[in-house]
C-alpha cells in the first residue's frame, strides 16, 4: 500500500482515529452505568457485568484471529467490515429489550471489535510516509490513551442525564428525542424540553416500563418550570406508579426531584394531592448526592 498525501491522508487518519477511539471507549464506558442498566433491565447488578465480561471475552477470542482474517480478507476490506459491523452492533446494544438480547449484542461487539485495533495500526503506519511513521504512532497511542480515561466520565454523565442505551452509539428516533428533551431540561431550557420529551413519551408506548416512568417524571418536570403545576403533578403521579410497581429507584428519584421543585407551590389543591400520595415513599429512598 502506497502512502497517503494531503487531504487523503488526513481524512484517512481521521477515520482510523475515530474508530480506533470509540472502539477503546467501548472497553470501558459500561463500567459506571452497570447500576443503571440492571435496573432498567430488572436484574441484579451481579448479572449486569456480564455486560462488561461478555464483550472483554469476545474481543480477546477475536484478536488472535486478525492474522489468518487479514491473509484471508486483505486489511481494508476486513477493517472496513468491522467497523460496520460494529456500528450495528451498538445499535443492537442500544435496543436490547433485556439482558439476554444485550449480551448477545455485546458478543458481536466484541467479536468485531477485535480486529480494529491491530488493523488501526497497521494502515495508518501504511498511510504515512517513513519520515513520518513516529507521528502516525503518536496519533494512534494518544486516541489509545484518551478513550479509556473518557469513557468512565462519558457512561457516567449519560446514565445521569440521559439514559444508559446512549452509552452505545446509536441512532435510533425516540432516543434521540428523548436525549434532547433531557438535555434541555438540564439547560433550563423547558420550553424546548416539553415538545421533545413528549413525542419521546409517545414513541415509548402505553406499556408502563422504567423508561416511560423516568421520562414522564422528566416531562413533569418541564411542565413545573413551565408553571403547568396541575400536568406536573399528574405527571408525577403516573410516574410515581408506574415506578413503585416496577421497583425502579431512578424513576422514583426523579419523582424526588419533582417534588422538591414543587415545594414553594405547595399550597395549591394539585401540590397537596400529589405530595400526600408520594411523600412517604420517596422520604424512604437514599440520597441521591
Amino acid at each position: 500500500m502506497n502512502p497517503l498525501t494531503g487531504g487523503r491522508l488526513y481524512a484517512g487518519s481521521l477515520a482510523l482515529a475515530l474508530a480506533t477511539f470509540m472502539n477503546v471507549l467501548d472497553l470501558s464506558i459500561a463500567n459506571v452505568s452497570i447500576p443503571a442498566i440492571s435496573g432498567d433491565l430488572g436484574v441484579s447488578p451481579d448479572q449486569g457485568t456480564w455486560v462488561i465480561t461478555s464483550f472483554a471475552v469476545a474481543n480477546a477470542i477475536s484478536l488472535p484471529l486478525t492474522g489468518w482474517l487479514t491473509q484471508r480478507y486483505g486489511q481494508v476490506r476486513l477493517f472496513t467490515l468491522s467497523v460496520l459491523l460494529f456500528v450495528v452492533a451498538s445499535l443492537a446494544c442500544g435496543l436490547a429489550p433485556s439482558l439476554g438480547w444485550l449480551i448477545v449484542a455485546r458478543v458481536i461487539q466484541g467479536a468485531v471489535a477485535g480486529p480494529m485495533i491491530p488493523l488501526s495500526q497497521a494502515l495508518l503506519l501504511s498511510s504515512f510516509p517513513k519520515e513520518r511513521k513516529g507521528a502516525a504512532l503518536a496519533l494512534w497511542s494518544m486516541t489509545t490513551l484518551v478513550a479509556p480515561v473518557m469513557g468512565p466520565l462519558l457512561g457516567g454523565w449519560i446514565s445521569d442525564n440521559a439514559t444508559w442505551p446512549w452509552i452505545f452509539p446509536m441512532n435510533h428516533h425516540h432516543e434521540i428525542t428523548r436525549f434532547k428533551g433531557f438535555a434541555a431540561l438540564n439547560l433550563k431550557l423547558p420550553a424546548m424540553a416539553l415538545p421533545a420529551l413528549t413525542d419521546g413519551l409517545e414513541q415509548l408506548g402505553p406499556v408502563p416500563t422504567k423508561r416511560r416512568a423516568y421520562t414522564m417524571s422528566k416531562l413533569a418536570e418541564a411542565h413545573c418550570q413551565t408553571g403547568d403545576v396541575e400536568q406536573a403533578c399528574d405527571l408525577g403521579t403516573q410516574a410515581f406508579v408506574i415506578g413503585s410497581q416496577l421497583e425502579d429507584p431512578w424513576s422514583l428519584m426523579a419523582v424526588r426531584d419533582l417534588r422538591v421543585q414543587l415545594m414553594p407551590m405547595e399550597a395549591t389543591p394539585a401540590v397537596r394531592a400529589f405530595d400526600e400520595r408520594v411523600a412517604s415513599t420517596l422520604l424512604a429512598l437514599p440520597s441521591s448526592s
